[in-house]
């Protein structure tokens, strides 16, 4: 109950219930207090803005300019503007779905295609900011990245996502190789490590350092030993992984976590020395990714705050599932650059 309502309406007893006396001239006592708690009736509110002219004693005719955002007979103000991107960037609507609202809801007649114009013109304020987002992910220490796929009018493309902890940069592709990555950060991230699930494009982004994601590792390796149950090598592995991330808690500066540590290498380079069976191909396969990446597997056991698994990475890229899931695809290439969010 809030203390200070908006309205107060006093409700006051006019004569006795029981002798039928009148009480107005009683001194009334304040007894309980309710709330109602409502939005008031929702309406557009149309502003019209006149220019008038004045003929100077000299002859000049001076005509009162428009505002800069009043550039059209009849346009839609940046309130509207703001709730269409937050409907379709947050909330996930369809552009048929926001239509109806703001027709039915707001009284305010809209057509699909105004809801694009706003949307663009929207999404062209936040250049500025975009560039901010990318200069600060780019110069972080740690850097996490993902990808996943997204229906174009029918089309595969692709959404990428950088992040580091409260900043996220996402990007449109009609390709998954190198050629996002370079367009959008063409110096890589050379001050930088970057944590990703190991598809190639992300392998070869110049980065002062790489780092696995573990997550990734662990599923397919209990994918492996369900495939081949009799061997060893893939339950040693797995075991490794999960001791790294148990002694990933431990101080990390302490001589405990330093023999650890080096044991975990030295179980690690086994491994590697050791392989598996060639017959065993999809389990090989993986013996020798981890011995192309044996250098970007173990990197957070060197260096601190660097996460053993690109988790977040794969949480901020979530959202781009959610929209398809509510909306379907996207109908044009600049719809998906007007939801990059």
């Amino acid at each position: 109950m809030t203390v200070f309502p908006d309205t107060i309406i006093k409700l006051m007893p006019d004569y006795c219930r029981s002798c039928g006396s009148s009480l107005e001239e009683k001194s009334p006592m304040k007894g309980k207090s309710r709330q109602i708690v409502d939005i008031p009736p929702i309406k557009a509110i149309y502003t019209e803005y006149q220019s008038f002219i004045k003929v100077c004693s000299c002859g000049c005719q001076n005509t009162a300019d428009f505002p800069q955002e009043v550039n059209a007979p009849v346009s839609y103000g940046g309130n509207v503007e703001s709730l269409i991107a937050y409907f379709h960037t947050r909330q996930y609507w369809p552009f048929a779905r926001m239509k109806e609202t703001f027709n039915d809801v707001f009284g305010l007649p809209i057509s699909e295609g105004g809801i694009h114009f706003l949307l663009k013109r929207f999404a062209q304020k936040t250049g500025p900011i975009y560039q901010t987002i990318k200069y600060r992910i780019q110069v972080s220490p740690v850097i996490g990245t993902d990808e996943t796929g997204a229906k174009v009018n029918g089309n595969k493309h692709w959404f990428w996502a950088w992040q580091i902890p409260n900043i996220t940069f996402i990007s449109h592709s009609n390709n998954r190789g190198s050629e996002t990555i370079n367009r959008e950060f063409p110096e890589g991230f050379p001050q930088s490590t970057l944590v990703h699930y190991g598809w190639r494009a992300q392998l070869n982004t110049v980065s002062k350092n790489h780092q696995a994601s573990l997550a990734h590792l662990q599923r397919r390796l209990n994918y492996l030993n369900q495939l081949y149950p009799s061997q060893k090598w893939g339950t040693k592995f797995l075991k490794l992984l999960y001791d790294s991330l148990e002694i990933n808690k431990w101080d990390f500066q302490s001589q405990k976590y330093n023999s650890a540590r080096a044991s975990i290498i030295q179980r690690f380079e086994f491994l590697l020395d050791n392989s598996p069976k060639k017959e065993q191909k999809e389990l090989y396969t993986f013996y020798k990714r981890m011995r192309r990446e044996r250098q970007d597997i173990f990197t957070f056991l060197f260096l601190f705050n660097v996460p053993p698994d690109n988790n977040a990475s794969e949480r901020v890229i979530r959202n781009i599932k959610v929209k398809q899931k509510i909306s379907g695809q996207f109908k044009i290439e600049q719809a998906t650059q007007n939801f990059d969010p």
